[in-house]
C-alpha cells in the first residue's frame, strides 16, 4: 500500500493581522493620493517651467553666430579688405524624413535650385542617414545663389498659405569669407588670412586681435507647439583698421613698378626686370606712409597662386616638394620694404648737394667730369654709365644719378662740413 500524504493545515489570518494589512493598504492609498495631488499642484503652478525643462533636454538646440572680421581701409575710407557673408546649405535629415511626403518635395526643390547636387546622393541620405541632423550639402554660396531656394520655400498664395509646405529640413548656415576688392593692390602690406580668421601676413597678421571679434550664440528649445523658444547672444564684430595708405597713390606706384619690370624683363638676365623692387612714399610733414609697394605681388584672394611667375614644370615640382613650395611662397609674400636692409644709395644724393649748397662748399655754376668711375682708395666705384657722362652740372648730376660727380662733390664738402652741419628744422603742420 502506498503511504498516505498528510494534508498541511491551512493557516487562518487572524483578526489582528487583517487590521494591520488594512492599515498598510490605506496608508499606500493615502500616499498615492498625496502624490497625485502634489503632481496636480505642480502642473497647475509650475507646469510650463517644468515642460520647458523637459523639452530643453529633449529638443535643445544651439548654434554659433559668427562675428564679422573688421575692415581694413585706406586714408580716404576705401575698403581694402572686408568680410563677406557666405552660406552653407545644411540638411536636417531627421526633419526631412519625419513624413514621407517631405522627402520627394525637398529633394525636388534642392536639385532644382542647386544643380551641383546629385539626386542619388540626397536619396541615399534619406534612406541611410535618417537621424543625421547636420549634413553640409554645399559650402560658401553667395546670397544670390541661395535666393531661388529661399523664394521657393517661402512662397505663399493669396491667402498667405505656403505654396510648398512639404519642403522641410533645409537651412542655411552663415559664415564670413575674407575678400580683397582690389586683389593685388598693396598685397604685401595688407596680407591675408587663413582658415578661422587667423591673419597670416601683413596688417592682417599684426592687427589680428584688433580685427577679430567674438562669436555669439543662439540656443533654446522646442515648445509644445513645436515653436523654437530661443535666446540670442549677439556676436561682437571686429574693429575697422584705418591705414595711412592712399589707394590712388598706391595704384600709380604699382603700375609704374610693373611697367619697369616688364620693360627690362630678360634684359640683363632671364626673368623679371629686377629680383625685387620696392617703393615707399611718405608724407614729409608727418611721416605717414602713403604708399608701400613691392614687385612681384600676388592676388590676396588666391595667395598661393604663383602661375604668373613660375612655369608649369616648376609648379609641378613644387607639388612634389612642399618645402620648396613654401620657400617660394614666403619669398612672394614678403614685404621687401621692411624685411630687407639696403643701403640708401642714390636717394642720398640730393642731401649731399643740399649740404654743399648750405655750407657754401658747392655753387650752382660748378661742373665735374665723369669718366665712368672714381677711385676711393684702392676701390674702383663705377658710375651707372660705365663710359662716363662727361661734363656734369649739379642739376645734371642729380638727373643722371652720377656716382662719379657726387663723389667729387663730397670731397669738396669735406668731412667737417658733413659732421658739423645742422640742417634747419621745419614745423609740422
Amino acid at each position: 500500500m502506498a503511504a498516505r500524504t498528510r494534508k498541511r493545515p491551512v493557516r487562518k489570518i487572524g483578526r489582528k493581522m487583517k487590521t494591520k494589512l488594512f492599515a498598510l493598504f490605506m496608508l499606500i492609498v493615502v500616499a498615492m493620493l498625496g502624490l497625485i495631488g502634489r503632481l496636480m499642484f505642480i502642473e497647475y503652478t509650475s507646469g510650463d517651467a517644468y515642460t520647458k525643462k523637459v523639452l530643453s533636454l529633449q529638443s535643445y538646440d544651439s548654434k554659433t553666430i559668427p562675428f564679422q572680421r573688421g575692415n581694413i581701409v585706406d586714408s580716404n575710407g576705401t575698403v581694402l579688405a572686408t568680410s563677406v557673408a557666405v552660406y552653407n546649405v545644411v540638411l536636417d535629415c531627421s526633419v526631412m524624413t519625419s513624413k514621407k511626403e517631405y522627402i520627394t518635395s525637398t529633394i525636388d526643390a534642392l536639385t532644382q535650385c542647386f544643380p551641383d547636387l546629385d539626386r542619388a546622393t540626397l536619396e541615399d541620405y534619406a534612406n541611410n542617414s535618417k537621424d543625421n541632423k547636420y549634413i553640409v550639402l554645399l559650402k560658401k554660396l553667395s546670397y544670390d545663389a541661395i535666393q531661388p531656394f529661399v523664394q521657393l520655400q517661402d512662397a505663399t498664395d493669396e491667402k498667405g498659405n505656403l505654396k510648398n509646405p512639404n519642403i522641410k529640413g533645409v537651412w542655411f548656415e552663415t559664415e564670413y569669407q575674407r575678400n580683397y576688392p582690389f586683389k593685388t593692390l598693396a598685397s604685401s602690406v595688407i596680407g591675408f588670412t587663413s582658415a578661422g580668421n587667423v591673419g597670416t601676413t601683413g596688417l592682417e597678421n599684426y592687427y589680428n586681435d584688433t580685427l577679430n571679434g567674438v562669436n555669439g550664440r543662439e540656443y533654446g528649445y522646442l515648445n509644445a507647439d513645436n515653436d523654437f523658444q530661443k535666446t540670442v547672444i549677439a556676436a561682437q564684430n571686429g574693429n575697422t583698421l584705418y591705414t595711412t595708405i592712399d589707394a590712388n597713390i598706391q595704384s600709380i606706384v604699382e603700375d609704374k613698378i610693373k611697367l619697369f619690370s616688364d620693360t627690362y624683363a630678360n634684359n640683363a638676365r632671364e626673368g623679371l626686370g629686377a629680383e625685387n623692387i620696392a617703393v615707399i612714399i611718405e608724407n614729409p610733414k608727418n611721416g605717414e606712409i602713403l604708399a608701400m609697394a613691392n614687385y612681384p605681388n600676388f592676388d590676396l584672394n588666391n595667395p598661393r597662386d604663383m602661375s604668373a611667375y613660375y612655369s608649369e614644370e616648376q609648379l609641378a615640382a613644387f607639388k612634389k616638394d612642399s618645402t620648396q613650395e613654401m620657400d617660394a611662397l614666403n619669398k612672394l609674400w614678403q614685404n621687401f620694404c621692411v624685411t630687407h636692409t639696403y643701403e640708401p644709395g642714390s636717394v642720398q644724393k640730393p642731401f649731399t648737394v643740399a649740404c654743399g649748397l648750405d655750407t657754401g662748399t658747392l655753387t650752382t655754376d660748378m661742373t665735374f667730369l665723369c669718366d665712368g668711375y672714381e677711385m676711393f682708395g684702392s676701390e674702383k666705384v663705377s658710375c651707372v654709365n660705365r663710359s662716363g657722362h662727361g661734363i656734369e652740372t649739379l642739376e645734371k648730376a642729380l638727373m643722371d644719378s652720377c656716382n662719379d660727380a657726387l663723389m667729387q662733390m663730397s670731397y669738396k664738402i669735406g668731412a667737417v662740413s658733413y659732421t658739423h652741419l645742422t640742417l634747419p628744422t621745419t614745423e609740422r603742420v
